[in-house]
């Protein structure tokens, strides 16, 4: 995939993240607190995570946005080793299933007494993604690298977009399941 559409395609991706967290925040609070089950994360858990993971990358990746060299041409992406695990993890099989990975401790949000605040929080940072996306249109994000949540392993700024993202878009699908099940019961 070259460079361009690989960067336009996070960006799409996190402009419709961000229509539907809009839509989603509309919800009544009783939805967003329903539990698909006892031990599973409710809607507002999900977005409380997703804007600790997108504050912390965002912090991050705009520091590192600012030091890439300017786009000269365009060029096949070619992930880094880490990078691409890391995406690839991220990523739903070829049935569209998420595999279940466990969370840091301390970036568990499950049970936390959350309110709509946790939405709009995530909003904001999502905002951040999205720019620094519009701005990595015009830059080569392979040439720096941003620090990530794993304090010893930096990514290259392309990596770490397409994991942030990728991040995103697997907790949507998360959240989706909660709502279908909220609207059921």
């Amino acid at each position: 995939m070259e460079y361009t559409t690989y960067i336009q395609s996070l960006l799409e991706e996190s402009i419709k993240i961000q229509n539907r967290t809009k839509e989603i925040a509309e919800l009544d609070i009783t939805l967003l607190k329903a539990r698909p089950n006892k031990d599973a994360w409710n809607i507002l858990e999900c977005y409380e995570h997703l804007w600790y993971y997108s504050s912390l990358y965002g912090k991050n990746m705009k520091s590192a946005i600012h030091k890439a060299p300017a786009l000269k041409q365009d060029f096949p992406v070619k992930h880094g080793f880490m990078g691409g695990k890391f995406i690839k993890m991220m990523n739903p099989d070829s049935a569209g299933k998420i595999k279940k990975m466990n969370t840091f401790k301390s970036k568990n949000p499950f049970q936390f007494k959350l309110e709509k605040d946790s939405i709009e929080k995530f909003l904001q940072s999502n905002e951040e993604t999205i720019k620094i996306c519009e701005e990595a249109l015009t830059k080569n994000t392979f040439k720096v690298k941003s620090q990530t949540a794993i304090p010893m392993l930096r990514l290259k700024l392309g990596d770490a977009l397409g994991f942030i993202i990728g991040h995103n878009t697997r907790h949507m699908l998360q959240i989706e399941k909660c709502l279908s099940n909220a609207l059921k019961t």
